[in-house]
């Protein structure tokens, strides 16, 4: 039985899937998130399995909705991202996704040719006007040859000037008319572009998941042998013991998605080889996973420290921290996120390092309690000692002793005076007295403390890690 202890009990399953119904039944087993696809067609060339030409053609869908993305984002129009998670659309949908595509780009290209030729004609019909009316002041007799040269040389446009004042002005008044008339066009070809990129904008996201799911199901079933008389496609993947029951329900959904009445089979098959190692996680203990699988994934079905980790991780963390204030807040930080995470999580927009501390929600906040509990127990609290409970002792020493003597030191003992006691006769109730604060070999104390500490918990931990080691060869 799989648990956080050990692994997943795993089967290597051969899976039978008419070709009607193959592209639906996938689809519903990648929402189900449960299977592991073997390559049972590892000789054949990349290029020569069944659905390599739907593959490109998502490639191709994935190239277009990227240039729509960087014209949106050139533009600065926000892209809608309701976090919503579409299913794969079926196959006769596909091509009305590549329709849609082709449509957008196309027009957003021909908008984009018909706005860079219209703003050069705007750029020339600006300079002639500007030619037209500053001409007068240049009209000097000079050589014509030399003239052109002289504007070739240095890269000039030419442009036809009457030479009447008379014919000028009607020129003017002509260019002035074409001026104004392409600044309408232009503005309706912006307009007609942002209506473009409005709508690509509200979609967008959506349509890069849709394309995405499509190439991952075309990417698994060329993972699958094809057996061209019976038109079935076979193939094998692992799949954890207890989910057999969900992948046949999902099996059978894509089934009825595909309007067919051709069963899927899924028969578990005996092997030698290696079952791959499956831990099964939440919300909670899926960053502890992380953390375990960082260093290495366990072998099948050894135990797994990520249980014991949940615990000893924030715990030696504020052994090494122990400061009850920044642990507090460190808590409150943590609890906001847990509180709030379902409002956070539909926030796609808060970056790469805002998405480690919001994964690792449920370490800050266990890691902030036990800062909090070893901050008590140091009595450190923002870097300083509080006497919360009142100290168990009392000095009587006045200000002449404390001028005469260089060290003096608190006399534990009761039998004296009750006058000229210094210990109340019981302990601090919790954690280190406020009253080393004092002393002058504090640190020397806790430094003490803390490395006889260290010592006692590393052994322990070390201890514990054996005894895991144990479990293994039961």
């Amino acid at each position: 039985m799989g648990s956080l202890f050990r692994s997943e009990e795993m089967q290597l399953s051969q899976m039978f899937l008419h070709t009607d119904i193959a592209y639906m039944c996938i689809s519903e087993l990648g929402e189900l998130g449960l299977v592991q696809f073997r390559d049972v067609t590892s000789g054949t060339n990349a290029f020569q399995r069944k659905f390599v030409n739907e593959v490109r053609r998502c490639d191709e869908m994935e190239r277009k909705l990227r240039f729509l993305e960087k014209e949106i984002e050139k533009d600065k129009f926000p892209i809608l991202d309701t976090g919503e998670n579409p299913e794969a659309p079926a196959p006769r949908e596909i091509i009305d996704l590549e329709s849609i595509f082709e449509k957008l780009e196309n027009e957003l290209k021909e908008v984009n040719s018909s706005a860079e030729k219209l703003k050069k004609t705007y750029l020339e019909l600006s300079e002639l006007k500007q030619i037209l009316r500053k001409t007068q002041t240049f009209f000097d007799e000079v050589s014509f040859y030399f003239f052109v040269r002289v504007n070739v040389s240095f890269h000039a446009t030419l442009y036809p000037c009457p030479d009447s004042q008379a014919d000028r002005r009607n020129m003017a008044i002509e260019v002035m008319g074409q001026i104004q008339d392409l600044e309408t066009v232009l503005t309706q070809t912006r307009q007609h572009r942002q209506r473009i990129l409005e709508t690509a904008a509200k979609n967008l996201r959506t349509w890069f998941i849709r394309v995405r799911k499509i190439k991952a199901i075309y990417h698994t079933l060329n993972l699958f042998n094809l057996d061209v008389t019976t038109k079935c496609m076979v193939g094998e993947c692992w799949c954890a013991v207890n989910d057999v029951d969900k992948i046949n329900l999902a099996l059978r959904r894509g089934m009825e998605r595909s309007n067919s009445t051709l069963q899927p089979i899924l028969n578990g098959i005996v092997t030698t080889e290696n079952p791959p190692t499956y831990h099964r996680t939440n919300k909670f203990t899926y960053a502890f996973q992380s953390i375990i699988d960082a260093y290495g994934v366990a072998r099948y079905r050894e135990v797994n420290p990520a249980l014991f980790t949940v615990i000893t991780f924030p715990f030696l963390f504020a052994v090494m921290f122990g400061d009850a204030g920044h642990g507090l807040l460190m808590f409150l930080f943590a609890l906001w996120m847990v509180v709030c995470e379902r409002k956070l999580s539909a926030n796609k927009s808060g970056g790469e390092i805002w998405n480690i501390f919001f994964n690792g929600r449920y370490i800050i906040l266990l890691m902030g309690l036990f800062s909090i509990y070893t901050g008590l127990i140091y009595n450190d609290i923002f870097s300083l000692s509080a006497n919360i409970f009142g100290s168990s002792w009392y000095p009587t020493y006045d200000n002449s002793a404390l001028s005469k003597e260089v060290r003096l030191q608190l006399e534990p003992r009761t039998s004296v005076n009750v006058s000229d006691r210094m210990y109340a006769g019981y302990p601090y109730p919790f954690g280190l007295d406020p009253v080393w604060q004092l002393s002058g070999n504090k640190i020397m104390l806790t430094n003490s403390i803390k490395m006889k500490m260290s010592v006692v918990l590393g052994v322990l931990h070390m201890l514990l890690g054996i005894s895991l080691g144990a479990f293994n060869y039961r």
